[in-house]
């Protein structure tokens, strides 16, 4: 079964192309789009004032510039680093724990 990733709560644009993503999961990641930007239709993103114009797209699903430039949810969560979470999600899968799921032998 294959898991749909986390929505996405917040963004924010860091240095060198980074993007800090927080999802409603608690855990938090950091994209480097730099890798994007070879691409034609994400070299827009190469202008530091245009990066910094980041938002989370309705509902979560991705976070876009505009209307012609998105990333999704999916390949945030797959391919972000993870820098921080919650102590109360999985560490692996970023799954919220629910009070049956820690239990010691």
């Amino acid at each position: 079964m294959n898991a749909k990733p986390p929505k996405i709560i917040s963004v924010a644009p860091r240095n060198g192309h980074i993007l800090e993503v927080m999802f409603d999961n608690a855990v938090c990641k950091l994209y480097d789009v730099h890798r994007l930007t070879d691409r034609e239709a994400f070299e827009p993103l190469r202008n530091r004032h245009f990066f910094s114009s980041v938002s989370v797209e309705p509902g979560g699903y991705a976070v876009s510039w505009g209307p012609d430039i998105d990333i999704s949810e999916h390949e945030l969560w797959v391919n972000g680093e993870k820098l921080c979470a919650s102590p109360y999600t999985d560490d692996e899968t970023g799954i919220p724990l629910t009070s049956g799921s820690n239990t010691q032998d």
